[in-house]
Parts: structure tokens; sequence; C-alpha cells
């Protein structure tokens, strides 16, 4: 939680530590994501079990091997571990972070395109992530927010980049026919 932005920690089914020598640098996790987001109908699978998301990927500042490296040795592994996945996905959160998944670009993930969702809930002016929303007030149904907390309440709506990374044959050419070209970052004006 230290070494990631969100200093949340995603719920995971598969933890892979990351260490240099004896010192622990970091971890990269795998989940069935949220959202419906490893759903293997939209993509010609069975609804589940072929399909994991990339849900984290946090290291140390100051360690050896870059992140696209740990990320493809992540992959390594998690194939090997899990026969049945036909494919990973992962999200870039460039609303919220102006990330446009240049750790994907370089380990050579597919661009599919932008993903437009529900971000952080707005209550009594402060920023909330779902998970305290549902947490805090036992739902995250904004008709809920308003009538028993803020009426004012809203979600922020995000757009996120989606990556996919195919694990066989049959999914390379799902994808394929789903790939777009890489986004760019912007150039900032001075």
């Amino acid at each position: 939680m230290r070494w990631h932005y969100s200093k949340t920690m995603p719920a995971a089914m598969k933890r892979i530590g990351v260490w240099e020598g004896d010192r622990f640098v970091g971890a990269v996790l795998y989940g069935h994501g949220s959202g419906g987001s490893t759903d293997g109908r939209k993509y010609g699978f069975d609804r589940t079990g072929h399909i994991a998301e990339l849900v984290r990927v946090a290291l140390a500042p100051n360690r050896v091997h870059s992140t696209s490296k740990v990320v493809a040795i992540s992959i390594k592994m998690i194939s090997r571990s899990d026969r049945g996945l036909k494919m990973l996905i992962s999200f870039a959160d460039f609303a919220g972070q102006e990330h446009i998944g240049t750790i994907y670009q370089a380990s050579n993930w597919l661009y599919i395109g932008e993903y437009n969702s529900s971000g952080n809930c707005i209550i009594n002016g402060e920023e909330v992530h779902p998970r305290t929303v549902g947490a805090r007030y036992k739902s995250r149904s904004i008709e809920y927010l308003r009538k028993h907390v803020d009426p004012t309440a809203y979600y922020v709506k995000t757009i996120k980049h989606r990556y996919a990374y195919p694990l066989c044959k049959e999914a390379r050419k799902v994808l394929e026919g789903m790939a777009q070209p890489y986004p760019k970052k912007q150039a900032q004006v001075v």
C-alpha cells in the first residue's frame, strides 16, 4: 500500500511478491476485477475462469529491475500456475492520474480502448472511493446516498485505458481484432 498512489489494497486471487536478493521491493496482484471486467463472454469465452485482471503493481522506487520486467515475469508466473487463463486485462487510470498505460505498452499488451465508468463519489464535498462509500454507508446507491446522507451526492465519471494480454492463440486472434493504437501523453504547454 505504501508504494501505490491509491494507498489501497484490492482483492486479489494471486499475489506475487517481488524480491531483489533478500529485500522485498513490491508486489504484483491479479484478481477477478470489478464491474464485470473479467467476464469472458465479451471475448467469446466462458463467463468466469478465463480472464484475470492485473489489479495492482506496487514497487519500491529504488529497486534495480524495471516495472515492465517485473510485469513480464509475473505474466509468466501466473500463466504457468493457472493453465485455464486465456488472457489478462488491466486498466490505466487516465481521468484520475493521467496514466496512459506506459507499463503495458512497454510489456507489449494490446490496447483495446477507453473504458468509461463511475469513479469516486462526492459526498458532503469529500471525494470518497466507492468501496469506502459501501463500507461507511452500507450502500453505494446514489439514490440511497441522496436520501440518507447528502442530497447533492454524485459519482464522478472516470476514463480508464483498457489493455489486454493474450495467453493463447485463441485470445490473440480475438484481441488483435479489437486492438487500437496506443494512447500517447499530451504535450504540456508551458
